[in-house]
């Protein structure tokens, strides 16, 4: 900001007859519009009222001052022309050069540093010295010098600063462009770093996995007759599995751990296979795994299974859902979307489309490609219809799908014309219906995982389930949600699971 002492000189010295403070004032703010502010006008007035008392007390100083640092100037054959007292030399220069120079160094003209006026004009220290004290040059000045600004007609001096502002925009543009360019680098070092550190990490999983790809392998798929009374087409959801979780029972919530997901794993066979369907269709909503590098939230490493981040978290996650895959009768294909547990790195900005969820989908297509089992996979937004019914599925933690305005917008922009939309999605960990019309319903289907302490803390709780969805006719979708729950199961199946 200014130097307000020095700028209260300088008026005072160029306007001796203005002796009262807001006169002054006055003159200084109307010449310096970026001081119009509460602080900016106290400070003028501050620096005013001093600088006329010191004058008051020596007037002598004052005069001597005057004479020995400024004294008058004259132009002659267009050229401003006086003898410095100080050096003993004259100063000469042209009326049209000193107007440059009142533009280049005026913050209403180009604003240049007083190094580039001395290197641009080629002036010694002391020809500036005696031109900034003989013309009151200062970053607030016009952007003319007072010869021309005092003997041009006021139409003419309006037209040739409007010539002049013409000019500093000019000047500007290759300006804004180096400073552009330069962002520009700037952004695409960060880019090309961020993207070095995620090939470095897929390089990592890359070499982990190639020590588990030998045991990505099929082994069977149940086929069992349709019960008479069955559906033929049966949607079944699995929501936020969080393989890797491992959760001792908190205020908020129960234990969870890999052999309470096989629990629950066992009651969703039992229960779709006793509903006999022709045709099922297992819909994966995301977040198959708890954490990929353990640090999803501030304390996700406390409820990780150490054992399976990473890769074989990914490899954890391929077994849960084949180990369903091929015990649920006449699965005829697999969905799946990624969710925000499913990526690759710690930062969101780093993995935007799920990676982990992308390689687990490409395992399952690879396991299941020759048994008649389809697997379809979008890390944003799948879209399919059975059954005369659009099924539009998103895990809900994109943009697209945060509230409810993108969420209709998504609907409308995606859905299949003609059939019922049932909009299914997870990621809140809780059973929710909404913008439930004659033709579509948005159903955010319960979670495996039931909490950590994360979600404790936060005093949220929830119980644990899946969806199943068929037509029962005329095109609209009966919706049951079956809850899940792990100590209704003996231990006689612990000893199976414990070897998974």
């Amino acid at each position: 900001m200014a130097n307000y002492a020095d700028l209260a000189a300088l008026y005072a010295t160029r306007y001796p007859d203005h002796t009262d403070a807001n006169e002054l004032r006055g003159l200084i703010l109307a010449d310096c519009p970026q001081l119009q502010n509460r602080e900016g006008v106290r400070a003028v007035g501050r620096a005013v009222r001093r600088e006329l008392e010191r004058r008051a007390a020596s007037p002598a100083a004052t005069a001597q001052g005057q004479e020995t640092e400024e004294g008058p100037w004259t132009v002659e054959e267009g050229h401003y022309t006086w003898e410095s007292k100080k050096q003993g030399l004259v100063f000469r220069r042209r009326v049209v050069d000193v107007d440059e120079m009142f533009y280049a160094y005026s913050s209403h003209g180009l604003n240049l540093s007083q190094v580039q006026m001395l290197h641009d004009f080629g002036l010694s220290s002391w020809e500036w010295n005696t031109l900034k004290a003989r013309l009151f040059l200062q970053k607030f000045s016009n952007v003319f010098s007072p010869f021309t600004v005092a003997n041009t007609a006021p139409e003419e001096l309006e037209a040739m600063m409007e010539a002049k502002m013409a000019r500093r925009y000019e000047r500007q543009g290759p300006l804004l462009e180096r400073s552009h360019r330069n962002a520009a680098v700037k952004q695409l070092n960060k880019l090309l770093a961020r993207q070095e550190q995620k090939e470095q990490r897929l390089q990592r999983l890359a070499l982990e996995l190639s020590d588990l790809l030998p045991e990505v392998k099929y082994r069977y798929v149940a086929r069992a007759a349709a019960h008479v009374n069955g559906p033929q087409d049966l949607v079944v959801t699995i929501a936020d599995p969080h393989v890797g979780a491992d959760v001792k029972e908190l205020l908020n919530a129960p234990r969870y751990n890999q052999a309470v997901l096989y629990r629950y794993a066992d009651q969703l066979i039992e229960r779709v296979n006793a509903r006999g369907a022709a045709n099922v269709y297992i819909n994966f909503l995301g977040d198959g795994i708890e954490s990929f590098g353990g640090a999803n939230h501030a304390n996700t490493f406390l409820g990780l299974n150490k054992e399976l981040a990473g890769a074989k978290g990914v490899k954890a996650c391929l077994e849960f859902l084949s180990y369903i895959v091929e015990r649920v009768y006449n699965v005829r294909e697999v969905w799946g979307v990624a969710g925000n547990h499913d990526r690759t790195s710690n930062r969101k900005d780093e993995d935007t489309n799920g990676e982990a969820a992308t390689l687990l989908f490409m395992l399952l297509a690879e396991r299941y490609r020759h048994t008649g089992v389809a697997v379809h996979f979008r890390n944003d937004v799948l879209v399919r219809a059975v059954g005369g019914i659009c099924y539009l599925n998103t895990h809900m933690h994109l943009g697209l799908a945060k509230g409810d305005k993108n969420l209709a917008d998504t609907i409308a922009r995606h859905r299949i014309p003609g059939l019922y939309c049932v909009t299914l999605g997870a990621h809140l960990h809780s059973r929710i219906t909404k913008m439930d019309t004659d033709n579509s319903r948005v159903c955010h289907s319960p979670s495996f995982f039931t909490g950590n302490g994360y979600s404790s803390d936060g005093g949220w709780s929830s119980t644990a389930g899946f969806l199943t969805i068929e037509n029962i006719g005329g095109g609209f979708p009966r919706v049951v949600d079956e809850p899940l729950f792990a100590e209704a199961y003996a231990a006689t199946t612990q000893a199976t699971h414990s070897q998974l």
